[in-house]
């Protein structure tokens, strides 16, 4: 397993997300519509999710390896709320990365990150009910299915199910020697 570290987005990250829509498998297992976009449109994309980011609206951080800070993939805070102090996550890893334990990884600090430095006490995260890899990972971090969401979902000609899973901050382990 390679270890894992997060960083910000950075305006020449166009230059690899947007390979990551060309990946059939990827388009098929996230909850996001497959688009099919230009290199200017996924650039406009990255530059409006970084100003999302430090407007602290939606906080996507990129997956890294320790061997390098190209992106390995994505890792989404969103519908942050912080009255009722909640928020959304969401996760996407390349193809290139897959099966290293990257996702696990960078899960694992967003949701800490949530939990000790945004004082949330509650992060759910939502997966197509066909993506088994998914929910056994978010499972491996304490989160609790919490029901189906039914025929949430148009995706490849035909509605799909959504799983609603949480965890709450008292049910989650910091680790305290860093990930």
């Amino acid at each position: 397993m390679n270890s894992t570290f997060l960083r910000a987005l950075e305006p020449d990250d166009y230059l690899i997300t947007h390979t990551w829509r060309l990946d059939e498998f990827t388009w098929d297992s996230v909850v996001g519509l497959k688009r099919f976009v230009s290199l200017e449109t996924e650039r406009k994309w990255v530059l409006n999710a970084i100003e999302s980011h430090e407007a602290g609206k939606v906080l996507r951080f990129v997956i890294c390896t320790n061997q390098n800070s190209d992106p390995a993939g994505l890792v989404t805070l969103s519908d942050i709320d912080l009255i009722n102090r909640s928020a959304a996550v969401s996760y996407m890893v390349s193809p290139n990365f897959r099966g290293q334990g990257l996702a696990s990884s960078a899960l694992r600090k967003v949701i800490e990150y949530a939990f000790s430095e945004l004082a949330l006490v509650r992060v759910s995260c939502k997966i197509l009910e066909d993506n088994l890899a998914s929910q056994a990972l978010v499972a491996k971090m304490g989160m609790v299915k919490e029901g189906v969401l039914r025929k949430a979902v148009f995706k490849s000609g035909e509605f799909r199910n959504l799983l609603c899973f949480s965890i709450l901050k008292d049910e989650f382990a910091i680790d305290e020697a860093g990930s």
